[in-house]
């Protein structure tokens, strides 16, 4: 994509280039034949016009020449964030590199336009006054409409540049972020697996059974951008048929509520952090009767999940750890409207996430959930 991007400026950049040069010489050939040839009886008309794109053609080059090194090194003083000292020097070469092509625009004019426009060489002084003045405006014009276009074009290269560094730096973040959550979803797993194993021995081959199909999940589908309802809700499922095994009936009260089929699309891993945040820090710190109600409904492009766990110490619920602050973060960058959202009351955590799934951008600056 940024790939394209970049193509379709440089193509349009060298378009404009071609266009302002072609603009340039002919403007410069029109003054040339009114100032040098217009006056000239031993010429015919074609001949003078001819000649006239013969002289600014040959003088072209240094004109080439001067615009795009004093470019260069305006771009690369301003790319760099040079220091003053190092950007008095740059300015300094810019002033020798005019003084310099002026010098070169004399020479050719003597030495090389004139006589090939002409067919004959021309006695012309080089250092005449009116001659060096001549050469030193028609520099000076070049430089200065050049400059005038290159700074908007820079402006907009640095505009372009400075959204490209972002929206880097805003999908670096992004992957990090989800390269965390597996890493931690794995400790919390093969924890509850361990236990498992140890106090229930003959249930530990179903677990670990179903942690192959979770980690199926996050090697494949959780590295992408988007994944289906249906395939996010599957591996709800699944963790929950997991924390299922863990637990007796008379400890667990488990409800859920799930949405029919769906195309919709959603990044994945953003229902997990709230559901495993819920046995967690709820159920698995629970000497009594515990629950986890979950219900998931999609209206159109609208998802609303809602979590809801018992827990008896306060200590358990305000230790939240890295999921949800992770799903914060993930949320800021991803979506444009969000609303998350936690309440505590009378021993009950409750967390509420609604995602208008439509506003997905992935290249969004953070902003504050609303």
């Amino acid at each position: 994509m940024i790939y394209n991007y970049l193509y379709r400026v440089t193509n349009y950049r060298l378009a404009r280039h071609l266009l302002f040069w072609l603009l340039y010489l002919t403007w410069q050939a029109y003054a040339e034949y009114l100032y040098s040839f217009s006056a000239e009886t031993s010429l015919a008309l074609m001949q003078k016009i001819a000649a006239s794109f013969i002289v600014e053609s040959l003088l072209l080059p240094v004109k080439l020449g001067l615009c795009y090194a004093t470019a260069y090194l305006i771009r690369k003083s301003l790319s760099e964030g040079e220091r003053r000292t190092r950007i008095w020097k740059t300015v300094l070469l810019i002033i020798l590199l005019v003084l310099l092509s002026i010098l070169a625009h004399r020479w050719l004019s003597n030495y090389v336009a004139y006589p090939a426009a002409l067919g004959a060489f021309v006695d012309i002084p080089f250092w005449g006054p009116s001659y060096l003045a001549n050469s030193t405006i028609d520099m000076m014009t070049v430089f200065g409409l050049f400059n005038v276009l290159n700074f908007f074009e820079l402006r907009s290269v640095m505009v372009r540049d400075r959204e490209i560094a972002r929206r880097e730096k805003l999908e670096a973040e992004i992957h990090f972020l989800r390269s965390q959550i597996n890493p931690h979803f794995l400790f919390n797993t093969l924890n509850n697996i361990y236990v498992l194993a140890k106090n229930h021995p003959k249930q530990a081959p179903d677990a670990i059974h179903k942690l192959a199909g979770l980690l199926r999940f996050l090697l494949y589908e959780s590295t992408r951008d988007l994944i289906s309802i249906d395939h996010e809700l599957e591996f709800i499922k699944d963790y929950l048929e997991l924390e299922k095994l863990r637990y007796k009936p008379e400890k667990l009260a488990l409800y859920t509520t799930f949405p029919e089929s769906s195309r919709q699309s959603i990044a994945p891993m953003l229902i997990l952090p709230l559901v495993e945040n819920a046995f967690k820090h709820g159920i698995s710190e629970s000497q009594h009767q515990s629950f986890v109600n979950l219900k998931v409904i999609l209206n159109e492009s609208h998802l609303e999940v809602f979590v809801q766990n018992s827990y008896e110490t306060m200590e358990n619920a305000k230790n939240a750890g890295i999921g949800l602050v992770n799903l914060r973060k993930r949320l800021k960058l991803l979506y444009r409207e969000y609303h998350l959202h936690f309440t505590d009351e009378n021993q009950v955590y409750s967390a509420l996430l609604k995602i208008n799934l439509s506003s997905y951008d992935p290249t969004l600056m953070p902003h504050p959930g609303r």
